[in-house]
């Protein structure tokens, strides 16, 4: 099962400030954080990671019975950006004892943040492995350019017969999904968002309701045997392909959620997964 949390920098003093919450870092989480001199960069790392690691500790107390401190685990990144989750504390892995380096724990994690917000999603992955990834985008207008250059044919065709109040936030939810699927394939920005297509139905929901996904049959999710960079190599060669449907079980849900910080405003939230459902 799937959790998930937004919060924002309003939801602790220090966050807005830039400052890291007492608890909150371990030690290398405190190293990382030093090196991050440019403002901005350090508040949305920052509040990424305080968003993520409250989900984490309220995923092991719905699942475990306990609460684990915040700085009892480090959240760090593969090569290719995914964020992963590691701890010396035997109380969340067993592995942790045998020579007390941090082990990697069970969990598919995503995080992301937009203007003063964050949103993070967590999966166990104990019982097999599970591609996640989530996106945060503030609904604001897009030109015609963006999505000339960022969207499919299909899309285009959709978007241009979308009810005029709903422009936006049609545009701003599609391009939200993309980029969970591209993060859920390990992929990210690297490749033609083109390769993905992502058909949002013209709705507002309020609660969490499906999108469809297509494939370019090239683009693959990125397992051990198969480096970022080759993955990326192969999807990048087919801007505009056919698409015969979204292989591996990956499924799609967005939501609409008001803007804390700006009234007035909303966010799209975006999930997409493989191996685990909402």
């Amino acid at each position: 099962m799937i959790r998930w949390l937004v919060q924002s920098v309003v939801d602790h003093p220090d966050l807005a400030a830039g400052r890291p919450p007492a608890g909150l870092l371990s030690p290398a989480e405190l190293e990382r954080y030093a090196g991050y001199l440019n403002p901005k960069r350090r508040r949305d790392w920052l509040l990424g990671r305080w968003t993520a690691k409250r989900l984490i500790q309220a995923h092991y107390a719905a699942a475990e019975g306990f609460h684990p401190a915040l700085d009892s685990f480090t959240i760090t990144q593969d090569s290719d950006g995914a964020p992963y989750v590691v701890s010396c504390n035997p109380a969340l892995s067993s592995s942790a004892l045998e020579d007390d380096a941090p082990a990697r724990l069970p969990l598919a994690l995503s995080i992301s943040h937009s203007h003063g917000s964050a949103f993070c999603a967590v999966c166990c992955t104990n019982a097999h492995p599970i591609n996640l990834g989530a996106d945060l985008e503030l609904v604001e207008p897009r030109g015609a350019g963006f999505v000339h250059d960022y969207f499919t044919a299909e899309e285009r065709h959709a978007l241009a017969g979308a009810p005029p109040g709903l422009a936006d936030l049609l545009v701003t939810a599609t391009w939200s999904a993309k980029e969970s699927v591209l993060k859920a394939l390990r992929l990210g920005l690297r490749v033609d968002t083109r390769t993905v297509q992502c058909m949002v139905p013209p709705a507002q929901p309020r609660m969490w309701s499906t999108f469809s996904i297509d494939l370019c049959g090239a683009v693959q999710p990125v397992h051990a045997e198969t480096t970022p960079a080759e993955a990326a190599y192969a999807a990048t060669a087919h801007a505009e392909p056919p698409y015969a449907g979204m292989p591996h079980g990956f499924t799609g849900w967005w939501r609409v959620v008001d803007n804390r910080l700006r009234p007035g405003t909303q966010f799209v939230l975006t999930l997409v997964a493989q191996g685990c459902t909402l």
